[in-house]
């Protein structure tokens, strides 16, 4: 099996620093983290970076990709439901499945420039435009290719959606039973492959059947994986939960009997301080989005609390249509200034965190915790960890001043000064390059643009 040592002028683990420090691969796993070159390997199998900073890649918890076709066009919607109405929905009735794999490329491409080498994600496209016929996992297919092709990490949450009422949702539903065989077909398919996982996606309390949301927990814990499901976004899935269930999101949940370990939310704007401690309590998890949820008008997750609680906190980047980005380590930034905003003081998080000891939790919520609520490996330096890593040019701008590279200087850069798109130089995904030199490995950048250019011309997409 293939080995091979990077040599970094400063390696960050995601919970010490090395200066210099050289990481160990060995496959598609780390062996080893140290300060030395194991001396049985020979200068060939020597990588070395000077002047660069190597950290762990980005996990990028939560994406809907095929919606960075609608970037640009949906930034006039009045209210959430309005994007839904106004955008979404015809994006969906027009998309065909070439433009559903190029969209997607393109989002996963911007993903590797920026240093996300794991994506999770929410997918929810199943049926074929205009007939609506049943295609099982073709389309998912062409997402998860789309993946791959750009050389990242995916992680296929199916989405199980077995309630309709407007046209757009034609394309995403599904009865359960066939949804449930569909699920695990996808998994089957691709269990032998180490860089694609499937775990089951409830949609949310509008979009699948309290039945629907058990089958996805039990399926969840016969695979020892999670289950995600989209809770308590905006204050309308408030009122429909109480309208349905007679209760809050989170307690109808509990009802359900799915509050566990296996549970992570997704967005959770709107929960009760009790319902955070509940999540908490039950071992479950939350991925988070702050750029989407401003920019959706959704409002501001209580984080601080979640963070006391115990839940396990991940970053994502939504559709990049919300927030227009997929720039997963700038969410890090967002995620502690909302807390600013909304509790009118400063430094919010970092203390909370390093009273749980982990003094680097912020940039543990874009990497291993996102590895945590995908079921992963992922997200730290460390052996036995895939070997997908970024590394960061220090003479970038955005990195001074280093103060002669003090750890806690550099720290604080990595959270709220660097831009990343800038100053990413290399990525690996399981011991593959798949950005060097600041360019994609496997594709051009250029083709990419133009394909995607082509296929979105004729769209008719609401700009009112």
């Amino acid at each position: 099996m293939e080995k091979k040592a990077l040599v970094a002028e400063i390696v960050f683990t995601g919970d010490q620093w090395l200066s210099p420090g050289v990481v160990v691969v060995k496959g598609d796993k780390i062996e080893s983290v140290g300060k030395e070159v194991p001396s049985s390997l020979s200068e060939s199998q020597v990588f070395r970076f000077p002047g660069k900073l190597l950290i762990p890649g980005g996990v990028n918890s939560h994406s809907h990709g095929f919606q960075i076709l609608l970037r640009g066009v949906a930034d006039l919607a009045r209210n959430f439901r309005d994007w839904v109405d106004r955008f979404l929905y015809p994006l969906v009735l027009q998309l065909d499945e070439s433009t559903l794999y190029w969209g997607s490329l393109l989002a996963f491409s911007e993903m590797a420039l920026c240093g996300v080498t794991t994506v999770g994600e929410f997918y929810y496209i199943h049926n074929e435009k205009g007939s609506f016929r049943r295609l099982g996992n073709r389309l998912a297919n062409q997402v998860i290719q789309a993946a791959r092709d750009v050389g990242l990490r995916i992680v296929l949450l199916r989405t199980i959606y077995n309630r309709q009422e407007k046209e757009g949702q034609k394309r995403f539903f599904e009865p359960l039973e066939e949804s449930l065989e569909f699920l695990r077909e996808l998994r089957r398919e691709w269990e032998k492959d180490p860089f694609v996982s499937v775990l089951p996606a409830p949609h949310s309390l509008h979009g699948a059947t309290e039945e629907a949301i058990q089958a996805s927990a039990e399926v969840a814990k016969e695979w020892q994986g999670k289950f995600h499901i989209h809770l308590a976004e905006e204050k309308h899935d408030i009122a429909f939960s109480q309208k349905l269930y007679g209760t809050t999101p989170l307690r109808a949940l509990e009802k359900m009997g799915v509050l566990g370990r296996e549970l992570v939310i997704v967005h959770g704007c709107h929960l009760e301080e009790e319902e955070i401690a509940m999540l908490g309590e039950a071992g479950g998890g939350l991925a988070y989005n702050p750029y989407s949820n401003m920019a959706l008008g959704d409002g501001i997750t209580k984080l601080k609390s979640f963070v006391e609680r115990g839940v396990t906190v991940s970053l994502g980047t939504d559709g990049a249509c919300a927030n227009n980005r997929v720039d997963l380590f700038s969410e890090m930034r967002l995620a502690e200034y909302l807390q600013r905003v909304s509790r009118f003081e400063m430094n919010v998080l970092s203390p909370v965190w390093a009273e749980k000891g982990d003094s680097y939790g912020i940039f543990s919520m874009a990497t291993a915790l996102g590895g945590e609520n995908l079921s992963l490996s992922v997200g730290r330096l460390a052996p036995g960890f895939f070997a997908d890593l970024v590394l960061l040019d220090l003479s970038s701008l955005s990195f001074s001043p280093t103060y002669g590279g003090n750890p806690q200087v550099l720290y604080h850069q990595l959270l709220y000064s660097v831009c990343y798109e800038k100053a990413v130089t290399h990525v690996m995904v399981g011991g593959n390059w798949v950005v060097k030199e600041g360019r994609l490995c496997r594709m051009s950048e250029g083709e990419v643009k133009r394909e995607v250019e082509q296929r979105v011309k004729h769209f008719q997409l609401s700009q009112g």
